[in-house]
């Protein structure tokens, strides 16, 4: 569900707890502005050529370890997590091939996406993985993406035999699987689903919009809520930020999304929803009502919702109109028509991106007998003036004009539609004058209600307190 949040001012990096033991990456910053500043600090400052790239990343980055440290001389496949032996005198990357099953490169992020050959985006060890040869053809530059396991038509797992049956679901999760024909798409293996959303967040940042190269776009925003979930679901662990360390030995930098688990909903997230009323009325118009508010925030939101009900206990709510957003602080107006004389509950939403409704508050609305034709004195049995001064900082008076004698009620809205104080309460006839104290107000928009306590007529009028 959306949150409602205040967003901070943009900042440089400070030190505020990212992974528990190391400070946040730049932790005032989102969206576009952090993505920028990550692209300028973390893309790397110096790649090796291609061929030495895979070398290292077989030899170094991926080799198999002992409990001591030492090597074993076995490369394990990053999709399937079966393990080939390297002939430690032969060429990292001829060795790789040679095994079997074969073994070969891949680009997370593929080289017809935009990691083009020649280009640091193509040689940038961060997203390249060793892999078995089958699943890297297989995996072509189709996307990543949840594949219904019934659908898959391809598996591979530690066995390092290429399946068209799936598997057992006791061991299901070892296995990448991948679906193909319209829609095609792969999905990792659970435990390393999470190192593929870093990767792909890391080549987005600092290749993408705002780094060195022009990426595929639309291949970018197709899965990029998949890896947001899978960045969730798959947390880093210690061999994932071994690995980013080890390759920043060789190309000067890191991985920051392997380092902040915050920057991927900071930078990739929906945006942050901000949502404030500065004003909120609703008043009769001739012909129905008219329900105005202003906002002092607005982010994230797409849409407004007025609901109305009688005010009575347990009658439900319907909706009486819509607007959209305009996405910054603004006024809205949205007219009603055709209520019936009574007393209602008048109630805002705001809607942000995802359909997900906000409450902002309801407020009071009565509609009495009709007002149509009330410019014509002769039609106006009860009559209440505009307030002058308006905006008021002192006092305010409205004038009401009577056709015969009625105990008037006139009462004091804020725009939350609390009555804040009566202004007159007494028989009235002719002119009387109806004085607003607004001295003991806080500043806002206000509403005066004149009343005939018979129900025989209504008059309300808007005015603002400043100081």
């Amino acid at each position: 569900m959306a949150a409602l949040v205040l967003a901070a001012l943009a900042g440089p990096i400070a030190t505020a707890q990212g992974t528990g033991d190391g400070p946040a990456i730049y932790p005032d910053l989102s969206g576009d502005a952090l993505t920028t500043a990550l692209a300028s600090t973390y893309a790397p400052s110096s790649t090796y050529s291609y061929d030495r790239a895979r070398d290292t990343l077989f030899a170094a980055v991926y080799k198999e370890r002992a409990d001591d440290g030492s090597s074993t001389d076995s490369l394990r496949g990053f999709y399937s997590g079966h393990a080939v032996w390297l002939d430690p005198a032969i060429d990292p990357t001829t060795a790789a091939w040679n095994a079997s099953p074969r073994y070969s490169t891949e680009h997370l992020w593929p080289e017809n996406q935009g990691a083009t050959e020649g280009t640091d985006a193509h040689r940038d060890m961060h997203h390249l993985a060793p892999v078995m040869q089958s699943v890297n053809s297989s995996r072509s530059d189709h996307p990543f993406g949840e594949v219904v396991d019934a659908d898959a038509d391809r598996w591979w797992g530690p066995d390092g035999i290429t399946r068209t049956l799936m598997p057992p679901a006791s061991v299901r999760d070892l296995f990448t699987e991948k679906l193909n024909g319209t829609g095609a798409m792969l999905e990792p293996r659970e435990s390393v689903a999470g190192d593929v959303a870093r990767a792909m967040f890391y080549v987005w940042a600092v290749y993408g919009p705002f780094g060195a190269d022009q990426l595929d776009a639309p291949f970018w925003t197709a899965q990029r809520d998949v890896l947001l979930d899978w960045h969730a679901q798959d947390p880093i662990d210690p061999a994932e930020i071994q690995r980013t360390l080890i390759i920043e030995s060789h190309q000067g930098t890191t991985n920051p999304f392997v380092l902040d688990p915050t920057l991927a909903a900071r930078a990739f997230g929906p945006p942050p929803v901000q949502i404030a009323l500065a004003s909120f009325t609703a008043v009769q118009t001739d012909d129905g009502a008219r329900i105005e508010w202003t906002t002092s925030a607005e982010e994230g939101i797409v849409a407004f919702r007025i609901d109305g009900r009688p005010d009575v206990f347990g009658a439900p709510w319907e909706t009486w109109g819509s607007t959209g957003a305009s996405g910054q602080p603004s006024a809205y107006v949205l007219d009603v028509a055709a209520l019936t004389v009574g007393t209602y509950r008048v109630g805002l939403t705001a809607l942000d991106g995802d359909g997900v409704e906000l409450a902002l508050g309801d407020i009071g609305l009565t509609i009495g007998t009709s007002t149509a034709g009330e410019d014509d004195p002769a039609a106006r049995p009860f009559a209440l003036a505009a307030p002058t001064p308006n905006p008021a900082s002192g006092v305010t008076s409205a004038t009401l004009t009577l056709a015969q004698p009625v105990h008037v009620l006139a009462v004091v809205y804020d725009a939350l539609g609390r009555e804040a104080l009566v202004a007159y309460d007494a028989l009235a006839a002719g002119r009387v004058v109806v004085e607003v104290d607004t001295t003991a107000l806080t500043t806002g928009v206000y509403v005066l209600r004149a009343v005939a306590v018979d129900g025989s007529a209504a008059q309300t009028r808007r005015f603002t307190v400043t100081r």
